[in-house]
């Protein structure tokens, strides 16, 4: 995997005149900019968007737990969320509960350890089962379709 040191030294620039250059964020002359975009393209170089998420504290991620994507109803729901997210930017993970409150437990359980920014989800369980704490605080969370 390349990485943004990589882009610097064959570009033979800094990592900041890298970062300046693919955020934009600080004047660099018309020279140095095609040279890094020169690395950036020859080394076909993505920036991390892992390191991006740690350094502004959020994931671009929208969990989604239905009850049955065999279900032709979920699918539609999740085709529309991802279109929805796209536009702001977000990536949608999708979970499977699989009408199982069990299962539904475990998917919470993965929802809290990815980080995600935000959840809906298709509740299966009890009402105890999406109580405060057991998502990311601070996380707005959407159940859909179902009264608990």
């Amino acid at each position: 995997m390349t990485t943004i040191r990589d882009v610097a030294r064959a570009a033979g620039v800094s990592t900041a005149t890298v970062s300046a250059v693919i955020n934009e964020s600080a004047y660099v002359s018309p020279d140095l900019r095609q040279r890094v975009l020169k690395a950036v393209s020859d080394l076909r170089y993505a920036p991390s968007q892992v390191a991006r998420n740690l350094k502004h504290g959020r994931t671009q991620l929208i969990a989604l737990a239905v009850a049955d994507l065999a279900n032709p109803f979920y699918a539609r729901i999740v085709w529309a969320a991802e279109a929805a997210a796209a536009k702001w930017g977000y990536s949608v993970v999708v979970f499977n509960s699989d009408e199982n409150p069990d299962t539904e437990k475990g998917v919470i359980d993965r929802i809290r350890a990815l980080g995600c920014d935000g959840a809906v989800i298709v509740p299966v369980g009890g009402a105890e089962d999406y109580s405060a704490g057991r998502l990311r605080e601070g996380a707005p969370v959407v159940l859909l379709g179902r009264s608990v």
